[in-house]
């Protein structure tokens, strides 16, 4: 079975993650790759690509997928960027990089690779809206690159505070091949009701059904 970690950050290099979570979850997927299971890394790529070909070799999967984000940030949204029901086009590329056993896998996007390199409290408004967006745009990116390069394969997922995952146990709820471990203890964006018709929109994305609204709340 494949353990697929998935975080905001997540490198073999500690000049660029030298501590924290993120050293954290390498060092778990080194250990399990020493222990010969198959211990993957899923992360944005944040625009670093190219300090990442410093570590290894680098590969661009043969991986395009282009949809549109849907966002409804809410009717009182005054001053920010997207509000309603705005959508931002997307398309998002992989790149491979195995390090010692471990397979690194990172997307990037015109979203993702404006991310910041570890999530911290935003400083304004503006800040929090873009947090928000990259957290909704990596769930998303995250569940379509698992579904189409694993297939059906077997998959441990495993999903970290401090960002709001709570895409990603909806979004493999019906598939018996993936099972999702999350250690997020509170998930506001799915229950709010505020939020609820972004979480049906974006279920709606993944699913394309009428009960992807009840599904993603209950996940």
């Amino acid at each position: 079975m494949n353990v697929i970690q998935t975080y905001f950050d997540c490198e073999p290099s500690q000049q660029l993650v030298p501590c924290g979570t993120p050293l954290e979850l390498w060092d778990a997927s080194l250990t399990l790759s020493r222990r010969g299971e198959w211990a993957s890394i899923v992360a944005p790529g944040r625009g670093r690509l190219d300090a990442l070909r410093k570590l290894g070799s680098l590969v661009q999967l043969d991986y395009s997928d282009t949809y549109c984000l849907p966002l409804d940030l809410g009717a009182d949204a005054a001053g920010r960027r997207w509000v309603g029901d705005a959508e931002i086009p997307l398309t998002t590329t992989a790149h491979w990089l195995p390090v010692d056993g471990v397979d690194l896998y990172f997307l990037s996007n015109d979203v993702l690779d404006r991310a910041p390199g570890r999530p911290s409290p935003a400083p304004s408004q503006r800040a929090a809206e873009q947090r928000q967006v990259e957290r909704l745009a990596f769930q998303v990116d995250t569940v379509r690159f698992v579904r189409s390069f694993f297939g059906c394969e077997q998959a441990e997922i495993r999903a970290h505070e401090p960002y709001d995952p709570f895409l990603l146990p909806a979004g493999f709820a019906t598939d018996r091949t993936k099972q999702v471990v999350s250690t997020v203890q509170g998930d506001q964006s799915a229950i709010s009701p505020e939020h609820r018709g972004l979480v049906a929109r974006l279920m709606h994305l993944l699913e394309g059904d009428d009960e992807a609204e009840d599904r993603a709340v209950a996940g």
